[in-house]
């Protein structure tokens, strides 16, 4: 088994005596879909896209379909996320629900240098709600809603968050922007702090275009965190033939060991198989995301 003692380390909050918050929910920032992930996570504005819905949650409002999505990371250094959810149309929007749960096993503990003289897990649930409609012609708003449990080694917790978004669709042909913060609110005390979520803003813009006869997007954004100096720019591209055969690849910057990432998707009738691969410099690893999407 590999050792993890040091990513355990990194996992868990700071448990001291030290006043004010630190930031908790890292997993948080992971993209859950492959199709986020291969892209670069720049589909700020993806409109009637369920699968963006973590980057901007006015991306959820679909019209008239119900979108299914079942999706599972496996991320570096033994970290899996498992996702399940589904968006459904109403008289005056849509609602999506989605279940997230993240884990990393077996992390080992150690007294002194030597063999581990015991092993505990770390697994965090996000239950999430989102709610998009149409304000104006072109213009839609979506809120979501989250509750989040943590649970690392005996030590619990668990809090609340608040994502909001908006997509615009221009003028100009082919041409949408939006603008999202996500993942505002915070975790309850872990012993002796309170723990932030990684709140972040995002800006962005997508352009649908033919490239050599192909249906294209490419997707510009900007991150920046709202608690840190974080941030960075994130470009994506994703092109299909005939809407079964999809290539996408993505960039981002801001990241000292993680930038290019790229992926695959096969649809067929009403069902889209999805894959991503986001390597990582240093000796960390790579990252691979299956994803599969139902639309009815």
């Amino acid at each position: 088994m590999k050792k993890k003692l040091w990513m355990g380390l990194l996992l868990i909050p700071q448990l001291g005596n030290a006043q004010g918050t630190s930031t908790s929910g890292a997993y948080l920032k992971y993209p859950f879909h492959a199709t986020a992930a291969a892209t670069g996570e720049a589909f700020v504005a993806d409109s009637a896209q369920f699968s963006s819905s973590f980057l901007n949650p006015a991306n959820v409002f679909s019209g008239s379909s119900v979108n299914i999505i079942v999706s599972h990371t496996q991320w570096i250094q033994d970290v899996q996320t498992d996702v399940v959810g589904a968006c459904l149309p109403l008289l005056s929007g849509s609602f999506g629900f989605t279940v997230v749960d993240a884990s990393v096993d077996g992390i080992e503990v150690r007294d002194i240098p030597g063999p581990p003289v015991a092993t505990f897990d770390s697994r965090s649930t996000v239950f999430q709600g989102t709610y998009a409609m149409p304000i104006t012609d072109g213009l839609i708003a979506g809120l979501s809603a989250k509750y989040i449990y943590e649970k690392i080694y005996v030590d619990q917790a668990s809090g609340y968050g608040v994502d909001l978004g908006a997509t615009y669709t221009l003028p100009v042909e082919g041409l949408s922007v939006g603008a999202s913060v996500t993942d505002l609110g915070a975790l309850a005390q872990f012993r002796y702090e309170r723990n932030d979520l990684p709140s972040r803003y995002e800006l962005g813009g997508t352009y649908a275009m033919d490239i050599l006869g192909l249906n294209s997007r490419l997707a510009l954004g900007y991150r920046s965190a709202l608690k840190t100096d974080d941030s960075g720019l994130l470009v994506g591209l994703e092109s299909s033939y005939e809407s079964s055969f999809i290539v996408r690849a993505g960039y981002m910057t801001g990241f000292d060991t993680r930038g290019f990432s790229a992926g695959l998707g096969i649809r067929y009738l009403f069902v889209t198989l999805d894959y991503a691969y986001v390597p990582f410099s240093s000796g960390f690893g790579n990252a691979n995301i299956i994803s599969l999407d139902f639309r009815l």
